[in-house]
């Protein structure tokens, strides 16, 4: 979704600065999808994906390394 967002922002400041209107901007539609939720504390994480599921196995799958803030390496 963020993507989209980003996109539809970029396109309306272009917009303005071609001197129309923030409304006359071309956005991008986003499509429609199932929504996803992961939450992560500690070592476990519960995630919303088709059902509810939870443990270590979660937090690996949705957040791999933590963006790499551990100090390891793959």
């Amino acid at each position: 979704m963020g993507q989209f967002a980003a996109t539809n922002l970029i396109n309306t400041m272009i917009a303005v600065e071609d001197g129309k209107k923030a409304t006359d901007a071309e956005l991008v539609p986003c499509p429609k999808f199932e929504p996803t939720m992961s939450l992560a504390i500690g070592e476990q994480a519960i995630g919303m994906r088709s059902g509810i599921r939870y443990g270590k196995d979660v937090k690996q799958r949705a957040f791999g390394r933590g963006l790499g803030i551990d100090g390891k390496k793959d």
